[in-house]
């Protein structure tokens, strides 16, 4: 039967658990003082190791501060506790004071977990607390040494640590998250925009993966100055070429964003030079002005009608691809959007105007059917 009595037993009979969580004691110098003057109140709780020798289960403030004012006994409780259940009484015992750092609670947690047998929901019901406060404090040990030393000197807070967490396997994002806390305004806005540009990284990926597989020719992303500069041109800067004939092209291919957009190319744009023009009328597959060579065969006057029918569809479609990007653009300017946000929003309504156009198409007009396969894979 468990003992409840207090009894009183040598200071030096009693030794610190080494299971205890707390990592540390803190200042007992008041603590000291009013035990000193009063004694000790609250008896410790302790376990038998043999004959007189007993290791604590809680208390260790109260012991440490009875020692360094030279007691010769303190009172305890003895409990007849396995290991477990010792590091079980500790823990709930320490969780309800308020000097229990987070990654102290957080490794607490952890040696619960692994070494017993525990799972976050019992935990939960263990400690009182709830399953995603267990699940935030566990996030702080996959934190850098770095942060994990911020955070117990003060450096970061908390809610920061748990937001940073999220980034803890992608090391260098995280890095990136807090140099970009100013930037952005928090770190929480910085983590999330971190983990956004991963996320379009890993999408990026699988598309090009997935282009290579249809046998698409990849052209790798310019780092600087855009298409403008590239002797590649998008095929939306080609306007009198017929998009779905040139899929079937030996220069058709196609390039990735880091934003998870495709954008169709032409190698050699100088193997399409643009037709001759009048003023007033709009050339085959062109952007409304200039006229195709007169030709006199019917059938292939009807094939060139076609041919301009759905190139103005293929505008039109288009247009209205502008017009909802403008709208977008309107209410991206009324919002407080950072800085670099902001521009890489503007970059990309002119870059990747081609993708999001095409994505609009109906089947049967030019450009649709490459992209069918792509559908909810680029914006």
């Amino acid at each position: 039967m468990e003992e409840t009595a207090v009894r009183m037993v040598a200071v030096d009979s009693v030794v610190p658990s080494p299971d205890n969580p707390r990592a540390n004691v803190g200042d007992v110098s008041e603590l000291a003082a009013s035990i000193q003057a009063v004694g000790i109140i609250e008896p410790l709780i302790v376990r038998s190791t043999g004959e007189d020798s007993y290791v604590l289960i809680a208390g260790e403030r109260r012991l440490t501060a009875a020692k360094s004012v030279g007691l010769a006994e303190v009172p305890v409780i003895v409990r007849d506790l396995d290991d477990a259940k010792g590091y079980e009484l500790a823990l709930i015992d320490n969780l309800h004071r308020q000097d229990l750092s987070a990654l102290d609670e957080a490794g607490a947690y952890r040696r619960l977990i692994k070494e017993f047998g525990y799972t976050q929901r019992s935990l939960a019901k263990l400690v009182g607390h709830s399953q995603p406060h267990i699940s935030r404090r566990l996030s702080l040990l996959d934190l850098p040494e770095k942060v994990r030393a911020d955070l117990d000197t003060g450096g970061i807070t908390l809610p920061d640590a748990v937001e940073l967490a999220k980034l803890a396997k992608m090391p260098e994002r995280l890095e990136s998250a807090r140099k970009r806390a100013g930037m952005y305004g928090t770190i929480s806005a910085a983590v999330a925009r971190e983990l956004q540009a991963h996320e379009q990284e890993v999408a990026a990926r699988k598309l090009t993966k997935q282009l290579a597989a249809e046998g698409v020719t990849l052209v790798e992303w310019p780092q600087q100055g855009g298409w403008w500069n590239q002797e590649t041109k998008p095929l939306t800067h080609l306007g009198w070429v017929d998009a779905e004939a040139h899929a079937t092209e030996p220069c058709h291919a196609g390039s990735v964003s880091p934003q998870a957009e495709v954008v169709w190319l032409c190698t050699t744009p100088d193997n399409h030079p643009q037709p001759e023009r009048e003023p007033g009328e709009g050339y085959q597959g062109g952007s409304g002005y200039g006229v195709a060579p007169t030709v006199d065969d019917p059938a292939e006057r009807a094939r060139l009608e076609e041919q301009r029918q759905r190139a103005q569809e293929h505008r039109e479609a288009l247009e209205k691809a502008r017009e909802a990007r403008g709208v977008h653009m309107r209410d991206l300017l009324t919002r407080r959007l950072p800085k670099p946000e902001l521009a890489e929003h503007l970059a990309l309504s002119f870059v990747l105007e081609p993708v999001v156009g095409r994505c609009t198409l109906p089947p049967g007009v030019p450009g649709a059917p490459r992209l069918r396969g792509l559908r909810g894979r680029t914006r």
